[in-house]
């Protein structure tokens, strides 16, 4: 059977518009209206990315984008009151919320210099006075890319802590325990997970967070500018259950009264109120916030436990690469077998360490480990 010329053009014209449709679904355009007509201009509209943020010194922030951009507007501020800035409600006495009213830069602007980073996606605020330690500080700045995409953000930092001690894990329990003695029901005490810190030398706590591979990021905690001396002990307690949950971040180490906390021994405590730590597998991360390098770090497993999951590679390879541990292979974590909810796992040479430096001996970080080096049990050899 023939098909007439009209039907031919019919077909063509058909998949000409499908042809059209396409294009226009995968490629990004715009038009402009010229003399001429209308003109379509192909490009990125994409938005550039934060990638990361880093306090490089005492005086700077860093920021990393995904591509090339210049800073259109940024103003740095104090952040006293962190609701403030959290707040969504419009203020009685201005126009804007205070929330708003604070990126303007009238509440505790500090005057500030844009510089280039190493790259042209790296871009640099010098603020002309130095950090306070422990102080938080926001950053709200507008950034704009080769094709004019802007990006607006606000990023919270803490100010710069040039005395970080040499600090390593020293005991973790890695599980709550949800029974009470008669004591603890009486009192509203609870046993929940918590990380043993040893310090090797005289430094301030502030900017260091503990992360755990389990509970990712979001679950990280930020110790707080705290003064420490070589040879002291620090609780970090990262669940917030039930009544003596003090942080004792001045002089006095004896407030805090809930379960596994110590006269003499400093007791911090997280907001968290929820489970935290892996029970028998996990990886345990010691990191300065400032510039993300790792101080010390724990991994142990389950022995059923071959290869580490997708949520654990990742921290097994900066462990790795940080010089913690010599392989980010699974059989170089501690095996735990036998930790129960009233068991921990613990470094065995803490106690040595804690002499070695209070004799006056100067130990290096990274302190290595290996499968061997934490152990599972109720005994005090090697305990602190």
């Amino acid at each position: 059977m023939k098909i007439s010329l009209k039907s031919w053009l019919i077909v063509l014209l058909q998949s000409l518009c499908i042809v059209a449709l396409v294009l226009m679904a995968i490629v990004p355009f715009s038009c402009k209206i010229t003399a001429e007509g209308v003109k379509l201009l192909v490009g990125d509209y994409n938005p550039p990315v934060l990638n990361s943020v880093y306090v490089v010194d005492e005086s700077t922030v860093e920021f990393v984008f995904s591509e090339n951009v210049r800073i259109t507007g940024c103003v740095v501020s104090i952040v006293n009151d962190e609701d403030l800035f959290n707040s969504m409600s419009s203020s009685k006495t201005k126009d804007l919320s205070e929330a708003l009213y604070a990126a303007s830069g009238m509440y505790g602007s500090i005057e500030s210099e844009i510089f280039s980073g190493e790259s042209e996606n790296i871009v640099r605020i010098k603020m002309k006075e130095k950090m306070l330690t422990g102080q938080k500080y926001e950053v709200y700045a507008s950034v704009k890319d080769s094709y004019g995409n802007n990006l607006t953000f606000a990023v919270p930092f803490i100010g710069y802590n040039g005395r970080v001690p040499k600090i390593i894990l020293s005991e973790i329990q890695s599980a709550s325990v949800s029974s009470q003695t008669k004591s603890e029901k009486e009192n509203g005490f609870y046993r929940n997970e918590f990380v043993e810190l040893l310090c090797l030398s005289d430094g301030n706590l502030s900017g260091i967070e503990i992360i755990s591979a389990n509970d990712g990021e979001q679950k990280r905690y930020v110790l707080p500018a705290v003064e420490v001396c070589k040879g002291e002990i620090v609780v970090v307690h990262l669940r917030n259950r039930g009544n003596g949950c003090v942080s004792e971040e001045g002089d006095d180490l004896n407030l805090a009264k809930s379960s596994y906390s110590s006269v003499g021994i400093r007791d911090l405590w997280s907001k968290c109120e929820e489970t935290v730590l892996g029970n028998k597998t996990d990886i345990v991360v010691l990191r300065n916030s400032l510039n993300k390098e790792l101080i010390d770090a724990v991994m142990y497993r389950d022995s059923s436990i071959e290869e580490w999951s997708n949520k654990f590679s990742d921290y097994a390879q900066q462990v790795y690469e940080a010089g913690i541990y010599s392989s980010s292979e699974i059989d170089c974590a501690s095996v735990t077998t036998g930790l129960t909810d009233t068991k921990t796992i613990f470094r065995k040479n803490a106690s040595e360490l804690r002499t070695r430096v209070l004799s006056g001996e100067d130990i290096e970080l990274p302190v290595v480990c290996d499968a061997g080096e934490w152990i599972v049990g109720t005994e005090s050899a090697g305990r602190l």
